[in-house]
Order: C-alpha cells, then sequence, then structure tokens
C-alpha cells in the first residue's frame, strides 16, 4: 500500500466520527504532561541525570500517577483491533509517521473514546506517541503474519 494519502474514492468512503470533547486541563492538576512540552523536558532532564526515562511515562492517571503495564496491554489490545481495522480497509501505513490523516484521527478517536489516560492533554499527542512506540509492535506481530485479510473493495461506512 502507498504511504500517501488513499484516492478520493475510497477516502470519502471512510467516515471518522468526532472525538470525545476536550478535558480542561484546570480540572485535572495532577496531571504532569498535559503539553508534549513538559513530557519532552522531563525525558531531557531523565537523560541529562543519566536515567532512562520509560517511552511511555506520559500516559498517566487522572492523579498523575504513571499506568500499570496491566493498563497499557489493555491499551494495545484496543489498538490492535483499530489497526487491524485500517488494514482491513487498506488504510494501514508502512509506519505511523506515514499515517494519513484519517488513520490519524480514527485511532484518536477510538482510544479516546474508551480511555481518559489519552484525553489528559492538549491535541493527539499521547496518542501520536503510543502509535510511535506500538505502532512496529502491531506490523511485526500482526501485519506480517499474514493472519490478516483485507477488504476487496471499500463501501461508504461509518468507523464506531
Amino acid at each position: 500500500m502507498p504511504d500517501t494519502a488513499p484516492d478520493q474514492e475510497k477516502s470519502d468512503s471512510f467516515v471518522v466520527p468526532d472525538q470525545p470533547r476536550p478535558l480542561d486541563e484546570e480540572d485535572y492538576p495532577d496531571i504532569l504532561y498535559w503539553h508534549e512540552e513538559s513530557w519532552v523536558k522531563h525525558t531531557e532532564d531523565q537523560r541529562v541525570r543519566g536515567q532512562n526515562p520509560p517511552r511511555l511515562g506520559f500516559l498517566t492517571d487522572d492523579d498523575g500517577n504513571p499506568v500499570t503495564e496491566s493498563r497499557i496491554k489493555t491499551f494495545m489490545s484496543t489498538a490492535k483491533q483499530a489497526w487491524n481495522e485500517l488494514y482491513r480497509l487498506r488504510f494501514d501505513p508502512s509506519s505511523w509517521t506515514k499515517k494519513t490523516p484519517k488513520a490519524a484521527s480514527y485511532l484518536a478517536y477510538i482510544l479516546k473514546r474508551n480511555f481518559d489516560e489519552f484525553r489528559y492533554c492538549d491535541g493527539d499527542w499521547k496518542v501520536e506517541r503510543f502509535a510511535i512506540v506500538k505502532y512496529p509492535d502491531w506490523c511485526r506481530d500482526a501485519r506480517e503474519s499474514g493472519r490478516l485479510t483485507r477488504a476487496s473493495t471499500v463501501h461508504p461506512f461509518v468507523l464506531f
């Protein structure tokens, strides 16, 4: 599949619902990494001290505590389902940095609808960073396994 935007007919048939309303930062004072810049600064400070910050350390609960490995597995299970659907519909990029806007919107919709941890931020940067870390695992484990199938034609539909 090419890494460019899909043809117009295919793109028009793939409708992503609106994302949940953004949360208000003021309602969640314990979230340390609301803005991507604060996460970047934290990781830079950690590296200066010779420490290696967790790659998904920006994902926290509403009290600002890092999410558990069990919770990350739950996120990944849902993300895998979304990526399987993107594959089936021929919207899966070769790498997440080459995704189409519709693929990005779909994953953000799915993760934010199901998990508030991805909503504790401005924009979609937590979804984006999660996908950059975890999408290669899905590519290796699912897409390259040959067990997934693609739709022969794409009919107009709305994904939920």
